[in-house]
């Protein structure tokens, strides 16, 4: 009874890690150009997580309602953008609607990141250092 209950433990553990996402460093993502050219004084960086839960959909990037960018895990976006009040969010193809979005002001020079990461049914956009 004991080993069956250490190897249900072990199990769910599993199953819990496997759908989780994991940050990815900038020296393993993956650079990708945005959907249009941009310019600014200050600049988005975005990386999407790694791992397997919802790897199957692109993340869709908007920056002030406009699409920027398609994200897939691992993948990063450098966005130079002008400094001001802006709106980031992020969608999947099954849902164009943005999810999730968080408010900025970006100084001119500022650099600011953000992570793409999968909550229990959604992604969302999360401030990172």
């Amino acid at each position: 009874m004991k080993i069956y209950a250490l190897a249900v433990v072990a199990a769910l553990s599993a199953l819990v890690t496997g759908c989780s996402t994991t940050p990815v460093p900038d020296a393993r993502a993956e650079q990708v150009r945005p959907l249009q050219a941009m310019l600014g004084d200050a600049e988005l960086i975005v990386t999407r997580d790694s791992g397997l839960t919802g790897a199957m959909y692109d993340a869709r990037l908007f920056l002030d309602g406009v699409r920027i960018a398609n994200l897939r895990p691992s993948e990063q976006v450098h966005l130079p953008v002008q400094a001001g009040y802006h709106q980031i969010g992020v969608a999947t193809a099954v849902d164009p609607n943005p999810q999730s979005a968080v408010e900025l002001d970006l100084r001119s020079g500022e650099t600011r990141r953000y992570r793409v990461v999968v909550l229990a049914d959604h992604f969302a956009v999360v401030p990172t250092r």
